[in-house]
């Protein structure tokens, strides 16, 4: 991915960058692709060759959207790992479709912080009970992971339209921990603050969710990694980390919508998002202040 974003302009780019190198290849993996054309396709690379999946023709992808996991579909069958994963978020995405739900915000909290299990259909939601009551449940292979390290949502362009419009909602950190902010392309390269590592090495919004984190997968032990204290996400009182944080991401999906709405009549300067980081900066470090005293 380093040399896509290095060498290629657009998905052609990256095919012709995949017909010329030496092979094998040097990674079997699933690459998802949005250029500033209004291309969107899935690259399924093997040792040797790649299967291409594009997401604008209607006989590949009938419901508007593809999905991938960590397996292949044109590679070898039952090989290759999330399925669980796929099936849920399948399910989430096919009602989005048929609701005109598409857009970030459904995706960040419905999709990327869903906690209903593809196989089992287990909803860890409803089994929460007392905010007092430490109550710990099996989390494995649920859509957020206990090493889930961030949920991004690039929201591109159509053919045609200005690629300055493209977006990344990035929640940076443990997803069920963290809250998104937008990031602009802009000349200027200016970046969030809160997004930037500081002199601890990690940013410090990701900082804020790793503490959190601590509180609702407190066990270290063993394979502690793999249960979770529901009660400290979700709990009767909602006071749960994710029932608080919503509130204080709707606000900024609320102000993000009043801004690029603007920015679409009038093209922002340099000066005005650094602007509107800093407002979202002092939101969000304010909101974990009051909120957990972080």
């Amino acid at each position: 991915m380093k040399w896509a974003m290095m060498y290629c302009r657009n998905i052609k780019d990256f095919q012709n960058m995949l017909d010329t190198m030496a092979k094998p290849y040097p990674v079997e993996a699933n690459f998802g692709l949005i250029d500033a054309e209004g291309g969107a396709m899935y690259f399924e690379v093997s040792n040797f060759g790649y299967k291409i999946y594009d997401v604008n023709d209607k006989m590949v992808a009938p419901m508007g959207y593809l999905i991938r996991t960590n397996f292949s579909f044109s590679g070898r069958v039952n090989e290759g790992s999330g399925y669980e994963r796929y099936i849920q978020a399948e399910d989430i995405f096919y009602r989005a479709a048929g609701s005109n739900l598409f857009n970030p915000k459904y995706i960040i909290q419905e999709a990327s912080r869903c906690l209903s299990h593809g196989i089992t259909k287990v909803n860890l939601k409803a089994v929460a009970t007392d905010e007092t009551e430490t109550k710990m449940v099996d989390f494995r292979d649920f859509i957020p992971r206990s090493f889930s390290t961030s949920a991004v949502v690039f929201q591109g362009i159509k053919t045609g339209e200005n690629p300055n419009q493209t977006i990344m909602w990035t929640v940076l950190g443990f997803p069920l921990a963290s809250v998104v902010y937008p990031v602009f392309i802009n000349d200027a390269g200016i970046l969030p603050g809160i997004l930037k590592a500081d002199q601890t090495g990690n940013a410090p919004i990701c900082s804020k969710a790793l503490k959190l984190k601590e509180l609702c997968i407190p066990v270290i032990r063993g394979n502690g990694e793999n249960y979770l204290n529901i009660n400290a996400l979700y709990n009767k009182q909602n006071t749960g980390i994710v029932q608080k944080l919503k509130v204080l991401e709707d606000q900024v999906f609320k102000t993000s919508a009043e801004y690029i709405e603007k920015w679409q009549k009038i093209k922002p300067q340099a000066k005005d998002i650094e602007s509107f980081y800093q407002f979202i900066d002092n939101k969000i470090i304010l909101g974990y202040k009051q909120m957990f005293d972080l």
